[in-house]
C-alpha cells in the first residue's frame, strides 16, 4: 500500500486573530495585525484569517483538496465555532460565508459570538457543514455529538464533495482570559482518506469504472459510496481504524465483489492510494453469510425468488432469478395459468411450486395444477425428487458449485441457533417480520440478518426482532433497503400460496418449501413436505417448521455453498 505524498498533510488551521491550515513546510503565511474585539452588549465580534497551502492549480472555483493534498477556498465557505457563553451553555455559530471573490489559499472570515465565557472551550469544525445541525446546550463543547459524523455513511466517491463537506478538521482550546478566541490554533485532520482502486481477483483487470455502489465496514462503522459508474479512483472518507477487519463490498452491473482485511490501520490526517483484488460472487449471489449448522458451514442465499419464465402459451421454460429480492407475482399470469402437462396456457412466470418426491411420475418441478396427493410422491421421509438449485439453475453441474435447496434442520439452526447480527445493540439477532420500500410500494416479508454484522438505530425503523409472531413492524425506506442489502441482509417476500391456479395470501403470507419431506402424515390422501411459513400476527412463528401438502404452490429462495 502506498501512502498519498502530501495527501493529508494540511494538518493545520492556524488561527492568530488568524487561522492557518499548513499543508506543506514550505508554505509561510504572514500573520496579520490581530483585530482587536468590538464589544457590544456582550456581542462580540471578531474577523479571522484562514491561511491554506497553494491552492488547486484546475482553476476551478471551489475549495479543493486536489490528489497533491492542495486546497483553496471559494465563494460560500463558513467554518462554525462551537463555545461556552456565561450562562455555562455550549453555543455553535457559524461564520459568516465568503463573498465572491478569488481566495486561494488565504480568507478572512467574520464570526459573532455572544455572551463568551472568559477562558471557556471553544471548538473550530471546518468544514462548517460537518459540525452537527444543533448541540446539547448542556452538553462538552468537544463532545463527538457536536461533529456531524453521519454525514460520512453516504458519499459519492468524487474529490470534489469529499473536500467541499466531508474533509474534516478540529480545533479544540479555551477562549483567553479576555473571552476572545485564542491567539493561535492548529486545526488537526479527524479522517483517513482512501483513494480505491479496485481490480478483478487475479488483478490483471480494473473494475473499478464499473463499480455503481461500494461499502466499506470496519466493524463499527459503515460507508456507502453511490456512484454512476465512471473511472476512479474512488475516494472514501473514514473515521480512523486501528488494527480493524474490514469488509468491502462493490456492486457492479454483473454482481457483487467482495473483500475482507484483517489488522488494517488507517491513522487520522493521512490519505492512502489502495489497490484492492476483489472475490466476484457467482451471478446471482448476494454478498451477506450465514451459518446453516453447528459445524459452521456458510451460504450466500439467491438475489431473489426462483422464477420459471415462459416466453409463450406451452413454451419450454428459463430459469432465472427474480431481478429484486422483494418480486414476487402472485396471481399474475402465469402462476393462474399452469396446466396439467409442466407448462402454461399463456406467456408468463411461474414462481409457486410443488414439492415432488422421488416416489412421483411428475417431473416438472411442481409446475402442475393437479391437486390428487399421490402425483407429488407419498412415500415417508423421502427426499426432493429434483432440487429446484442442482437440476434446473445448476443444470446438474459440479455439486461442489450448486445452487440447492436449504433442508428443514438448515432453515431451523439459520432461524433459531446461529449466532446471528447485532441489531441496535441486540446480540444474536436472526430475522425480523418487515414491510421494506415504504416510500415506494411497501412490501412485507421476512427479513433475514447476516452473521457477524451490526445494525445501528437509523438504519431502519426497528420493530420486534426474532418474534414470527408479531406483525410485520420493521420498516425501512427504499433507500435504507439499498443499505440493508449491501450490507448482507436478504428479504423472503410474502409470495402467497399456490392450489391448482388459486394463488391466495399474496401479500400477506410466505411459505418456502425446505428440501426435506416429512416424517409424518404420509397417507394416500395427503402426503406431505416440510416448509418456512410467516404471515400477519398469529399466522405463524417461522421457527416453527410447518408441514404442508406437497400439493401446494410455495416459493423457493435457493443459496450456494460460502466459497
Amino acid at each position: 500500500m502506498k501512502t498519498m505524498k502530501k495527501f493529508l498533510s494540511m494538518a493545520a488551521l492556524v488561527l492568530a486573530g488568524a487561522v492557518m491550515m499548513s499543508c506543506s513546510s514550505e508554505d509561510e503565511l504572514q500573520a496579520p495585525t490581530p483585530q482587536q474585539p468590538v464589544n457590544e452588549d456582550n456581542v462580540v465580534t471578531l474577523t479571522t484569517t484562514v491561511g491554506l497551502s497553494e491552492g488547486s492549480t484546475d482553476g476551478a472555483s471551489r475549495r479543493a483538496l486536489a490528489a497533491d493534498g492542495t486546497k483553496t477556498f471559494a465563494e460560500g465557505d463558513q467554518i462554525a465555532v462551537i463555545y461556552t457563553n456565561t450562562s455555562d451553555q455550549t453555543v455553535k455559530v457559524l461564520s459568516e460565508a465568503l463573498p465572491a471573490g478569488d481566495y486561494g489559499k488565504n480568507a478572512t472570515f467574520t464570526v459573532t459570538l455572544t455572551n463568551p465565557k472568559a477562558s471557556g472551550a471553544v471548538r473550530y469544525i471546518y468544514p462548517a457543514a460537518m459540525a452537527a445541525t444543533t448541540v446539547e446546550t448542556s452538553s462538552e463543547v468537544n463532545a463527538d455529538a457536536n461533529v456531524k459524523y453521519s454525514a460520512l455513511a453516504t458519499q459519492n466517491g468524487t474529490l470534489a464533495t469529499l473536500a467541499s463537506t466531508l474533509d474534516l478538521a478540529i480545533f479544540d482550546g479555551s477562549l483567553t482570559a479576555g473571552a476572545a478566541l485564542p491567539a493561535s490554533a492548529t486545526m488537526e485532520n479527524q479522517l483517513a482518506i482512501l483513494a480505491c482502486t479496485l481490480k478483478n481477483s487475479g488483478g490483471s483487470s480494473e473494475i473499478t469504472g464499473s463499480v455503481t455502489r461500494l461499502m466499506v465496514n470496519d466493524g463499527t462503522y459503515t460507508y456507502y459510496v453511490d456512484r454512476s459508474a465512471a473511472a476512479g479512483p474512488i475516494y472514501v472518507a473514514i473515521r480512523p481504524t486501528a488494527d480493524a477487519t474490514i469488509n468491502i463490498t462493490a456492486k457492479t452491473s454483473t454482481g457483487y465483489h467482495v473483500k475482507t482485511l484483517t489488522g488494517k490501520t488507517y491513522a487520522r490526517n493521512n490519505g492512502y492510494n489502495v489497490s484492492w483484488r476483489m472475490t466476484e460472487l457467482p451471478e446471482g449471489a448476494l454478498p451477506g453469510k450465514f451459518t446453516i449448522n453447528a459445524g459452521g458451514s456458510q451460504v450466500r442465499f439467491s438475489k431473489g425468488n426462483l422464477r420459471a419464465v415462459f416466453a409463450s402459451a406451452g413454451s419450454s421454460r428459463t430459469w432465472q432469478f427474480a431481478t429484486n429480492q422483494w418480486d414476487y407475482i402472485g396471481s399474475a399470469a402465469a402462476n393462474t395459468s399452469i396446466n396439467d402437462s409442466g407448462s402454461v396456457s399463456v406467456a408468463g412466470t411461474v414462481d409457486l411450486f410443488g414439492w415432488v418426491g422421488t416416489s412421483s411420475y411428475n417431473n416438472n418441478y411442481g409446475i402442475w395444477n393437479n391437486t390428487t396427493a399421490n402425483s407429488y410422491g407419498n412415500t415417508k421421509n423421502e427426499s426432493l425428487k429434483n432440487d429446484w438449485g442442482h437440476n434446473a439453475i445448476t443444470n446438474g453441474g459440479n455439486t461442489a458449485d450448486m445452487w440447492r435447496t436449504l433442508t428443514r434442520e438448515e432453515w431451523g439452526y439459520m432461524l433459531s441457533t446461529r449466532s446471528g447480527a447485532t441489531v441496535k445493540g441486540s446480540n444474536n439477532v436472526r430475522f425480523a417480520k418487515s414491510t421494506i420500500r415504504t416510500d415506494a410500494t411497501g412490501v412485507k416479508g421476512l427479513l433475514l440478518f447476516p452473521d457477524g454484522v451490526t445494525f445501528d438505530a437509523s438504519e431502519a425503523s426497528w420493530g420486534v426482532l426474532d418474534d414470527g409472531y408479531e406483525n410485520y413492524t420493521t420498516t425501512c425506506t427504499a433507500a435504507q433497503w439499498t443499505a440493508l442489502e449491501a450490507k448482507g441482509c436478504v428479504f423472503l417476500p410474502a409470495a402467497g400460496n399456490r392450489t391448482g391456479t388459486t394463488v391466495s395470501d399474496a401479500g400477506n403470507a410466505g411459505a418456502y418449501w425446505t428440501a426435506t419431506g416429512s416424517d409424518s402424515k404420509a397417507s394416500d390422501t395427503y402426503p406431505y413436505s416440510y416448509r418456512v411459513y410467516f404471515g400477519q400476527t398469529s399466522w405463524g412463528n417461522p421457527q416453527y417448521y410447518s408441514q404442508q401438502q406437497k400439493t401446494y404452490g410455495h416459493s423457493v429462495r435457493l443459496v450456494r455453498a460460502v466459497e
